[in-house]
């Protein structure tokens, strides 16, 4: 069964509002295994809207409209559906009695505009509306439902709850067909480098289904299964994620809300180890995160904005530091296992980076070299990497690298 959205509103292509209600209508409509298709977002606009709407009755069993409801001339969700339909707009005086009635209880004398919102197309199903003044209906043709509610998100929100998911259950037969979601959450590797592991698990396209998303520095995998009962789905998903964790492994950071830095701070508590930062490059991105978890294991961040800075916390000379820098692994190390002692942690993470170019504008695409150097008691590692993109770019994703690299080293650790 197809399904798709129409979010009417010219504020919504200028960027004045964001579609938060389409996210809504998505998230209520797949769990009774309907399969939205399309989204669409359309300006006020007869004409356009019309042909929005046209298309949609013709590819799609449900469709559900939002917006346009209201009482004024740029209001035209009404008019364009009876028009479309070839249905009269009727006068429901129940409809004008419960929007007077909300004036009237508001302390609001009602305007004569607002006349427009009892009427609805011939033979549709009123939904009521004592949430505001805007009511919706449900037209019901050769076997397709439209459905219209109120564009403010909190009347929408009500009425598909109270109206519109019994309506669905109740006139497509929709069984309780349980759908769940697992996300695999993936650090180390681009969206094309898991396209090339898993994309025949992708292309399959079948139950379970499965999606990338790819954001700075890590890939979701989301897994979606459908079932009769919460445990078929349950053990559909179990058995897709067995798949892409036997070809991806320790990619593999966390599931569904875990972040790299809850996984990093789970592996300290877990070893009882404390860890300390200093970033001369990411500018106090990572302690941030690590921050944010709230774990005691977090001791201390260090940012180190310029040379000197750094060498004050190595506490070196001139010349010492000068040749130290000649040699970037042995300097990230050295840095690591100064933040470890200084700080007095078990461990001292430290990122530096070093640019192609030694300054760059705003928004302009560079190379830069990242070191990440890891030290524990007695041992250092350290991590290249080399980056593209702008600086606020290549920052975030030397932030997550070097969490990455600090939960690798952890799970090494906790091996052995």
């Amino acid at each position: 069964m197809k399904a798709e959205i129409i979010a009417i509103g010219t504020e919504l292509l200028i960027g004045q509002i964001v579609d938060t209600n389409s996210t809504h209508i998505a998230q209520k409509l797949t769990p009774l295994g309907i399969d939205l298709t399309y989204v669409t977002r359309v300006r006020d606009s007869r004409a356009e809207m019309a042909e929005t709407l046209g298309l949609a009755l013709k590819r799609s069993q449900i469709i559900v409209m939002t917006g346009g409801l209201g009482p004024t001339e740029d209001d035209l969700t009404r008019e364009v559906v009876s028009q479309l339909a070839g249905r009269k707009l009727v006068f429901h005086q129940h409809l004008m009695d419960q929007i007077e009635a909300l004036f009237r209880r508001r302390g609001f004398r009602m305007a004569l505009s607002n006349r427009r919102q009892a009427y609805i197309p011939d033979g549709a199903i009123p939904i009521e509306n004592p949430m505001g003044t805007a009511p919706g209906f449900i037209l019901e043709e050769e076997g397709r439902a439209l459905i219209t509610l109120p564009g403010v998100p909190r009347e929408m929100k009500f009425l598909m709850e109270k109206a519109v998911i019994p309506y669905l259950r109740k006139k497509f037969a929709i069984k309780e067909e349980t759908v769940q979601y697992k996300v695999l959450r993936v650090c180390g590797l681009g969206e094309s480098g898991v396209n090339e592991q898993i994309g025949d698990l992708i292309r399959d396209g079948g139950n379970p289904s499965i999606g990338l998303l790819a954001s700075p520095g890590e890939i979701k995998i989301r897994i979606m299964a459908k079932g009769g009962r919460p445990s078929e789905a349950k053990s559909l998903i179990e058995g897709m994620e067995a798949e892409i964790r036997g070809r991806l492994g320790e990619l593999i950071y966390g599931v569904d809300e875990e972040t790299l830095e809850g996984s990093v701070t789970k592996l300290l508590e877990r070893m009882n180890l404390t860890l300390s930062t200093t970033e001369p490059y990411t500018g106090g991105l990572i302690a941030q995160r690590l921050s944010g978890t709230e774990s005691a294991q977090f001791l201390q961040g260090v940012v180190l904005n310029t040379e000197e800075a750094t060498r004050a916390f190595l506490d070196i000379g001139m010349e010492e530091f000068t040749n130290l820098k000649r040699d970037r692994g042995g300097f990230i190390r050295c840095l690591a296992q100064k933040t470890r002692e200084r700080c007095r942690s078990d461990l001292g993470l430290s990122v530096s980076g070093l640019s192609e170019k030694g300054s760059s504008k705003e928004g302009e695409e560079i190379k830069a070299h990242m070191y990440i150097g890891i030290a524990s008691d007695g041992s250092g590692e350290w991590v290249y990497q080399q980056l593209g993109g702008t600086k606020a770019v290549l920052r975030e994703r030397a932030a997550i690298l070097a969490l990455d690299a600090m939960r690798k080293e952890l799970s090494k650790m906790d091996k052995t």
